[in-house]
């Protein structure tokens, strides 16, 4: 079993991609894969790519969107390593079911969506 620690490397590295898509929400409709750029996406050790952008709907609605996935494609990162990291990235859910939308993506990735209330600041 490896252990699972979020050292000062990796949050800052975390804050980095917060910031920079905190900056450069993206809309939607945009055609483009955040993961793609490295400006969205960090590497935690032990094997995890995890990418994070702020998404906004056609109403203006605001949304933390993290895909998490293993190096290896070969399987999904658990759920509380899983639920570990988006507190990481700001998330307020305290279970799996707190989402707004949770999927998986092509067996290999899980991504968490969840909506930002924008009257408290979360």
């Amino acid at each position: 079993m490896q252990v699972w620690v979020i050292d000062d490397n990796i949050k800052a590295d975390i804050k980095r991609v917060m910031d920079y898509a905190e900056k450069h929400e993206r809309s939607i409709d945009q055609f483009f894969v955040p993961g793609d750029l490295k400006e969205f996406t960090c590497l935690i050790p032990i094997g995890y790519k995890v990418v994070f952008s702020i998404d906004v709907d056609s109403k203006g609605d605001k949304f933390r969107h993290l895909s998490i996935s293993l190096g290896d494609g070969k399987k999904l990162p658990s759920i509380p390593v899983a639920l570990s990291i988006a507190k990481e990235f700001g998330f307020l859910a305290e279970n799996i079911t707190d989402f707004y939308d949770i999927n998986i993506e092509n067996d290999f990735a899980v991504n968490m969506i969840e909506l930002i209330k924008e009257n408290n600041g979360n």
